[in-house]
């Protein structure tokens, strides 16, 4: 006697074939690998869309505090655009567009809005300046110009 525990008929359900047994036991861990595994990719699925629906979410809220001054900024509205940076609006906040406040203020020409956002630490971009230049917009060019110069003599004398 002493053989494989497979080949020991005395069990209810087991069979006198070692390999009837062997098969058997088989399929009852492959059954239960297979049931983690189900568990398992359904965990992961449900994370995934957990997460996908926090950076949406968050996206989208990004966007909902952004939105307001970039169409101040686009149209000219400087009081709207004050009230909402002393309301703690993000000058660099993006649209889910990518589209920013400032490149809007310069695209269209809006020196006194520039200026604002200049005051309340928003980026001034090359691409704004050249955005400004391409639409005629010279004097709001040449003030992004002179800003980004600053900065740059700024840095010059912080590591001098």
């Amino acid at each position: 006697m002493g053989g494989h525990l497979l080949d020991e008929p005395d069990g209810e359900g087991t069979y006198e074939d070692p390999l009837k047994n062997a098969t058997r036991v088989f399929w009852r861990y492959a059954a239960l690998v297979l049931k983690w595994a189900f568990i398992g990719a359904c965990a992961a699925l449900v994370l995934f869309v957990l997460f996908s629906i926090t950076v949406v979410g968050w996206r989208m809220h990004q966007h909902n505090r952004a939105w307001p001054l970039m169409e101040a900024a686009a149209d000219g509205d400087v009081a709207r655009a004050r009230e909402l940076l002393e309301d703690g609006r993000d000058p660099d906040g993006r649209t889910l567009k990518g589209r920013l406040p400032f490149s809007e203020a310069a695209r269209a020409g809006n020196t006194e809005i520039v200026e604002l956002l200049l005051e309340h630490g928003a980026e001034p971009t090359e691409w704004a300046m050249k955005t400004a230049r391409e639409a005629g917009h010279h004097d709001v060019a040449k003030l992004i110009e002179q800003h980004l110069a600053g900065e740059d003599l700024d840095e010059a004398d912080d590591a001098g």
